[in-house]
């Protein structure tokens, strides 16, 4: 299966293809470029490593999805978990949300010295842990502040954590500038974990079940590989990451 990407805002989806193409209905298959191929998923409808990418020259914003109500979960998945997907069920519901779109940074904020797994593989195997559900989709982008990356969306997706570290001034030009950025987020939309800071007064705040509580990345890769997505383990094992 192909790849289409919109060049614009870089959605890359197997599923979406009529959507971008009732935003724009031109692609340039001059700008084709070959991917190493893949086998098939456990789910039959994606590969696990992209086949081939076809470009999408147009003008795209979440206008293409002007009818649905959308919403954004930032985060480096690295990698993903049970727990993000759990969040990202449990946030549909609860901020009635049509569609939620994982936005992965090329340069996280604050992780910019992480040592990830290689960037294609982990997008590979984003996009294998939401196969299963059309609603989700998978952004790349260049932007690293969570008020840049939330911009057009109904709401935005985060622990308090997160939230918490959004608020330290050092990522912006001045608290003037942070205070601006922060008003301008959509709805807040997470998780109370236990001995988290609180949420906004604001927040659409969602019950995460107790197996879920203590699920995270950090812990997948650090002895927990049950936490992980089943591609994720998957691709751990068979590439000796995450742990493995």
């Amino acid at each position: 299966f192909d790849l289409f990407v919109c060049h614009n805002c870089l959605v890359l989806s197997a599923t979406r293809w009529n959507a971008l193409r009732q935003c724009c209905g031109v692609f340039d298959p001059e700008k084709q470029k070959g991917l190493p191929e893949g086998r098939p998923s456990a789910h039959g409808k994606r590969t696990e490593r992209y086949v081939s990418t076809t470009t999408v020259l147009c003008n795209m914003t979440d206008s293409v999805y002007e009818e649905e109500r959308a919403g954004v979960y930032p985060g480096s998945f690295d990698p993903p978990t049970i727990a993000h997907l759990g969040i990202a069920v449990l946030a549909k519901r609860a901020a009635s949300l049509d569609r939620i779109d994982l936005v992965v940074s090329r340069n996280a904020l604050a992780k910019e010295d992480a040592d990830h797994a290689p960037f294609d593989l982990r997008i590979a195997v984003i996009e294998a842990s939401i196969a299963h559900a059309p609603w989700l989709n998978l952004v790349i982008t260049e932007k690293q502040l969570i008020a840049d990356i939330a911009a057009g969306y109904h709401a935005v997706i985060m622990g308090a954590d997160k939230f918490e570290q959004i608020q330290d001034v050092q990522f912006y030009v001045d608290e003037a500038t942070r205070d601006t950025a922060m008003a301008a987020l959509p709805t807040v939309v997470g998780p109370n974990r236990q001995d988290s800071p609180d949420l906004p007064a604001t927040a659409v705040v969602i019950d995460l079940p107790p197996k879920l509580q203590d699920v995270s990345s950090s812990g997948a890769r650090s002895g927990r590989p049950e936490w992980m997505t089943p591609p994720a383990r998957k691709t751990a094992t068979a590439n000796s990451i995450w742990g493995f």
